[in-house]
């Protein structure tokens, strides 16, 4: 066992969160094709390798005893060896099979256990690895690397390192799609791409590439998801063909924090096509700017930066972020990037961002004070329709291709109660598959099972989150119910019902 961590230091830890792992159960590293290491990268992309190397990515996994620059340590018994997950240490050990409830103290800090550890019985190899490690498999315990590398982004390098070779040496190699050797696009931060528009104050896109698959692929770690579709999430297939997302109003009131992707994709700046690195280094994990220099990149001082804008005068006026993006009781800031006082704050658990200096005032107090504040009237948003009773403005959202694919899921996922038989074909049908797997979602919470016709096709669905959600939708059928019910499709809803029963 691992001793009591040693004052002062234990004084330092007991409101930070660690897992360990005994090195005896640690996982096996092996070179899997296609990919370099991280020092191949380093050879021409000096600077990107110095920020990653300093970051928490880096230290994603590391030796009981270093925890990087802020030199804390893990005290251990003579002998013991252990790893430390994530930047932060706890007294207990967590073994790959382990359940954390048996080995995680947590009256030490349980609004931090709540935020890493929502899942009880969560274990290391079944829930921490996939974003702890370069390239996890969950089938034989191997990994490529001890550390979120560059290839655990944007993927196996071998063709890139070729392509870039090929540059320095005159030869021409064939990059029809100009991907340079990459399978995955993790564009770099795309701010020279904005420009201010004087009429609003705010910036708009200018020639943008699409956001989507740079966003995809930091959700798959940074968002809490509902299962694990294959064995190595971060390089097999799509997002949804990898991992089951938590939708908006799957979250409990409260915990929307724990759900960057059912937050950030339900903003407007996602619908606008901000990506994560517009405010974050994607490499150092850093923001560009401490304070509201950060916002005002994008958003004109002059407008913003003012005291009816603001609501306070001089020293006491709040940072952007404290009104757009306060913080949870867990310490993380929700990125749903709302105003205080957003219809759908309460609905979605989006921290009071006045309550959390005016927390003496009554939520009739701090309504009345924001509704006395000068200046325009807020206009109405796309989601505002998400915390009214209005099943028909929720089908008509779910199916507007200008909103962004999360908030018309959100839409969908409340929109299939007392949709009728054509209503619920146009959801199941829709391009967007977030607004089909979300439609199933909300026929499996209690609209109960449409017309086989309607589902049938969803058994052939080319994303594999879908068809696991039909699997779940009909999978309380028996096989001979199921076969009458679906005939000539019952093949492949059997198919989708195994993809179901395998999903963790």
């Amino acid at each position: 066992m691992i001793s009591h961590l040693r004052l002062p230091v234990l004084a330092s830890l007991l409101a930070v969160s660690t897992v360990l792992w005994p090195a005896a159960d640690g996982p096996t590293l092996v070179e899997r094709e296609g990919y370099v290491g991280t020092a191949s990268c380093r050879a021409c992309h000096t600077d990107q390798y110095s920020a990653w190397y300093g970051s928490p990515h880096r230290r994603a996994l590391a030796e009981a005893g270093w925890i990087g620059a802020d030199e804390w340590r893990v005290q251990l018994d003579a002998g013991e060896a252990g790893w430390t997950v994530g930047k932060t240490v706890r007294h207990l050990p967590l073994g790959a099979d382990a359940s954390a409830a048996e080995t995680l103290k947590i009256d030490e800090a349980p609004q931090l256990l709540e935020r890493h550890w929502a899942r009880p019985g969560a274990s290391f190899a079944r829930d921490c690895a996939d974003c702890h490690l370069g390239d996890w498999s969950a089938a034989n315990a191997s990994a490529q690397s001890l550390e979120v590398s560059c290839e655990t982004c944007h993927g196996p390098g071998a063709r890139h390192a070729e392509w870039g070779k090929a540059q320095m040496m005159g030869r021409k190699i064939d990059d029809p799609e100009g991907t340079k050797g990459w399978s995955r696009l993790m564009f770099t931060a795309h701010f020279a791409s904005w420009e201010v528009d004087e009429a609003t104050g705010s910036a708009k896109p200018r020639e943008l590439p699409s956001a989507r698959e740079q966003v995809d692929t930091c959700l798959r770690c940074h968002a809490m998801n509902d299962g694990r579709l294959v064995d190595r999430v971060m390089v097999e297939g799509e997002r949804l063909d990898a991992l089951l997302p938590h939708l908006p109003l799957d979250v409990e009131p409260g915990k929307l924090d724990l759900a960057p992707n059912a937050a950030f994709e339900l903003s407007r700046m996602h619908s606008a096509g901000v990506a994560c690195s517009d405010c974050h280094d994607q490499h150092s994990g850093k923001l560009y700017a401490p304070d509201d220099t950060l916002c005002l990149r994008c958003h004109d001082g002059g407008r913003f930066q003012t005291e009816e804008h603001k609501g306070h005068a001089g020293d006491t006026a709040p940072a952007c972020v404290d009104c757009h993006m306060p913080r949870a009781a867990t310490g993380a800031r929700s990125h749903l990037l709302i105003p205080p006082g957003d219809p759908v704050a309460a609905l979605l658990g989006q921290p009071d961002a006045c309550a959390s200096c005016h927390a003496d005032w009554s939520a009739e107090e701090r309504a009345k004070a924001l509704a006395a504040r000068p200046g325009t009237p807020r206009a109405a948003r796309a989601r505002d329709v998400l915390a009214v009773d209005d099943p028909a403005a929720w089908r008509k959202l779910a199916l507007d291709a200008t909103a962004s694919p999360m908030l018309r899921a959100a839409a969908a996922r409340q929109g299939v109660r007392d949709a009728s038989a054509e209503q619920l074909a146009s959801l199941l049908g829709c391009d967007e598959p977030l607004v089909r797997l979300a439609t199933l979602r909300g026929l499996r919470a209690g609209a109960g099972l449409p017309n086989p016709a309607l589902l049938a096709p969803l058994a052939s669905d080319p994303l594999r989150a879908v068809r696991v959600e039909l699997g779940r939708l009909v999978e309380g059928k028996s096989v001979e119910e199921r076969t009458k019910l679906f005939g000539d499709a019952a093949a492949a809803v059997e198919a989708a019902v195994r993809e179901a029963a395998s999903a963790r």
